[in-house]
């Protein structure tokens, strides 16, 4: 096992990266052990995970709705309407080990307190270690990798 592999919960909120788009799902990779499966449904709901605006590459923030086996695919889902939906642009992504992101995701005040940004910025950490952050102007993300290194370190 990987320092760094994601062991999937169900329920969790977790980020990841589109690495295969067809007609019926998407692959996302998750830093889990095998990728994710996001089957695309012909509803309207799903119309947007058809758009151009998902490519492979994209961030997509989704929620783990079934590990199955060690031979099927990590299901996760991704409603346009929930607060479990968002395409991530702009900004950067990173890798944290996972147990300090959910510590981050627990405490979240920490983070907060430590963030003395005085310019508006995004932030997005999922359970799995991957953090997205974006800012203008980008100088502040260099600050916030810096931050969240430091934190990682302690």
């Amino acid at each position: 096992m990987y320092y760094n592999e994601y062991l999937p919960v169900e329920g969790d909120i977790i980020l990841g990266i589109v690495v295969d788009k067809s007609s019926s799902h998407l692959l996302i990779d998750c830093k889990a052990k095998k990728l994710a499966k996001l089957l695309i449904m012909n509803s309207e709901r799903d119309l947007f995970l058809k758009s151009d605006r998902i490519q492979v590459g994209t961030i997509l923030c989704c929620r783990v709705q079934k590990i199955g086996d060690m031979y099927s695919p990590l299901t996760v889902s991704c409603s346009e309407n929930a607060a479990t939906h968002a395409i991530l642009q702009k900004g950067f992504i990173f890798n944290i080990v996972p147990s300090v992101a959910r510590t981050l995701l627990y405490n979240k005040h920490v983070l907060m307190k430590s963030l003395n940004f005085t310019r508006p910025f995004e932030i997005a950490v999922g359970s799995n270690g991957l953090v997205w952050f974006h800012s203008r102007p980008s100088v502040i993300e260099s600050q916030f990798l810096s931050l969240i290194s430091n934190y990682s370190a302690s």
